[in-house]
């Protein structure tokens, strides 16, 4: 549930930025490992696009310190004080692993943004973006090996699966934007 809340919270960051911008949003969808916001472009403001891209993860970030100011005043020993700790760190890894430069992340759509801003091609900054976001996606799926051989302990078979399906899920999303 609170992970629920902590997309939402994401998402509606994502569709306020892009009313404020002028961009009608239609709808916004939950999904299993996120969300997305469905609002229409405007193909002459890769810059507004950028910032409403960006606004998920300074979203997650905000909500992270929210969690941390509140892990200083709860007793750590507490309920409160666990979920609260646990919601920080969640909201810390969820936000720079979002924020990471490869279509489909939010991080992938400000790079998409900046490369088309700085180029005038749409078309180049997707393209470019959603190689890096292939790249993503590998190195999604070689973390577990790798967090293995760096730290000596060997994941259980779950964190395998999780990472693959993760893997999979940036593959294929950035593989439809080519």
């Amino acid at each position: 549930l609170s992970r629920a809340l902590a997309t939402l919270v994401h998402e509606f960051a994502h569709a306020l930025v892009a009313r404020a911008f002028g961009f009608p949003v239609h709808r916004v969808v939950l999904q299993l490992l996120g969300g997305v916001t469905h609002f229409e472009r405007n193909r002459q403001a890769p810059m507004a696009e950028a910032t409403v891209a960006a606004a998920g993860p300074i979203a997650t970030f905000a909500l992270a310190g929210v969690t941390y100011a509140a892990t200083r005043v709860l007793d750590p020993a507490s309920a409160a004080g666990v979920l609260a700790r646990a919601l920080t760190w969640a909201n810390v890894i969820i936000g720079i692993y979002n924020s990471l430069p490869g279509i489909p992340l939010d991080g992938g759509n400000v790079l998409r943004c900046l490369i088309w801003a700085a180029s005038g091609s749409e078309r180049r900054g997707t393209v470019v973006a959603a190689w890096v976001g292939r790249g993503v996606a590998v190195l999604t799926l070689l973390s577990p090996l790798a967090l293995s051989l760096l730290t000596g302990v060997q994941p259980d078979l779950l964190v395998y699966v999780i990472a693959g399906l993760v893997a999979a899920m940036l593959y294929a999303g950035a593989t439809g934007q080519l």
